[in-house]
């Protein structure tokens, strides 16, 4: 689609409306999403790739928008119990059937593999200068249907 990132609703989209799907560039919404995702990783206090509990939060906190990292913060931090709490909570605040993807960490976990998550974090910590340690992207390629990183 037009908004890969799906990152229509994010306050770093300045360019659309603020509606489902509303981007219709994806190189933008890709843009739009690494700022989105780098907000995340810091607002959720990861200070490394390795630190899986705070990526955590910050991808429940993708998925939920801005609201959830501070929320899940002041309990504790992410958990699968407080992801479906918030989402069962903002679904009957917005009178909605559902909200957000409660199980969005497990779905984005089973991609992880061997460092796979540390290439992306280390992406964003290069696009958005978040200094962890020593090690730098060296390439990345789009083929159009993902993206490759490498590492060195």
């Amino acid at each position: 689609g037009t908004d890969p990132m799906q990152c229509s609703e994010s306050p770093y989209n300045t360019r659309f409306p603020h509606t489902p799907g509303s981007i219709t560039d994806p190189d933008y919404s890709i843009e739009v999403g690494v700022q989105t995702f780098a907000d995340c990783i810091s607002q959720a206090g990861c200070s490394s790739p390795q630190d899986m509990d705070k990526l955590k939060l910050a991808w429940q906190g993708y998925n939920y928008g801005n609201g959830y990292i501070g929320w899940a913060l002041q309990r504790g931090g992410y958990t699968e119990a407080n992801a479906l709490q918030f989402s069962q909570e903002q679904a009957a605040s917005h009178g909605w059937s559902s909200y957000g993807d409660p199980e969005y960490v497990p779905h984005v976990m089973r991609y992880y593999s061997g460092g796979s998550c540390l290439l992306v974090c280390l992406e964003i910590s290069r696009l958005y200068r978040l200094q962890w340690g020593s090690l730098e992207t060296v390439a990345v390629r789009s083929s159009g249907a993902g993206m490759d990183l490498t590492a060195g």
